[in-house]
């Protein structure tokens, strides 16, 4: 795409020039590194100004924000010396005023997007929710399927006898696996991880481990960073929650290391104080079980 923005201005196809900008900024989805995606963010926003060219000027800010939340970045201060980006509220508040369906949807999408990688998973099954009965057809729609997915196993997990959560993550394994039978290197990953949660939730912790191992495995071939760290992240959390500390803190290295490589130097800080914090639950757990102090029971009886 940068080729092609190159060629383009050579040619004097403007046009041409800013979509393939456009198009580029969007691959922070698929785990280009962030730190490239926001260099261009710098250019294509002063781009898209001179050319006045509002939607894509609008959508950009939408995934600016997005962006930042995951890089922590000092990116909004360098565009905002030659314009100010507008607010997720203002952009949704314009968004309603033009009527346009495209950039209402990104920015509910960024908005369900930050919340899953920082572990929200209600606040993406609700955003998600309006969007649920629509047909997967648009690239950002493939990638709602997976974090609708896995959240949805998430609140199936924490939410006893609430089946609807359940049914949400199944039709999303569905979905997930017509995607992968029509482009097995953009989605096998992706399928994976949710089988993965999928089978977890069902109980089969062994089928679930082989799962999160392929789906490893899977995203590295494919080159998809993010989700390799993704991956890596919810596998730990698996090993975590069944006792098997040692291999969980390994999972959660591993995952940090592919967030840094990705260039989510917020999200790897958010991730290291959780990791902490887990650490020292352990330790107090280890404590306890090696100390000869037994606990005794207060005597309550009154005579």
């Amino acid at each position: 795409l940068k080729s092609v923005y190159t060629s383009s201005i050579s040619a004097g196809d403007v046009e041409a020039a800013l979509t393939s900008q456009w198009m580029y900024s969007t691959g922070f989805f698929t785990g280009i590194d962030l730190r490239s995606i926001e260099e261009g963010f710098v250019s294509t926003t002063r781009q898209f100004k001179l050319s006045n060219h509002r939607q894509y000027l609008y959508c950009t800010m939408s995934l600016i924000r997005a962006s930042n939340a995951l890089t922590g970045s000092n990116v909004l201060d360098d565009i905002n010396r030659h314009i100010e980006i507008k607010s997720s509220k203002e952009l949704l508040q314009i968004a309603a005023q033009t009527k346009n369906s495209h950039l209402m949807y990104l920015c509910d999408f960024n908005e369900m997007l930050v919340k899953f990688w920082y572990r929200d998973f209600y606040g993406v099954v609700t955003s998600a929710k309006k969007y649920r009965s629509l047909r997967a057809r648009r690239t950002l729609e493939f990638f709602q399927t997976l974090l609708d997915g896995i959240s949805a196993f998430h609140m199936a997990r924490d939410m006893w006898g609430e089946p609807e959560w359940k049914i949400i993550g199944d039709e999303a394994v569905k979905t997930m696996s017509n995607l992968t039978a029509h482009s097995r290197w953009n989605f096998e990953n992706k399928l994976l991880l949710l089988q993965a949660e999928q089978q977890y939730v069902e109980g089969n912790l062994q089928q679930a481990e082989t799962l999160y191992e392929a789906a490893i495995k899977s995203a590295k071939d494919h080159r998809f960073v993010n989700e390799e760290g993704l991956a890596h992240e919810l596998y730990a959390y698996f090993c975590l929650e069944n006792e098997r500390s040692e291999k969980a803190l390994m999972e959660f290295s591993l995952a940090q290391a592919k967030y840094v490589q990705w260039g989510a130097t917020k999200k790897v800080t958010a991730l290291k104080g959780a990791v902490q914090f887990y650490r020292g639950v352990l330790k107090v757990k280890a404590e306890r079980a090696n100390s000869k102090w037994q606990y005794e029971p207060l005597n309550t009886k009154v005579n």
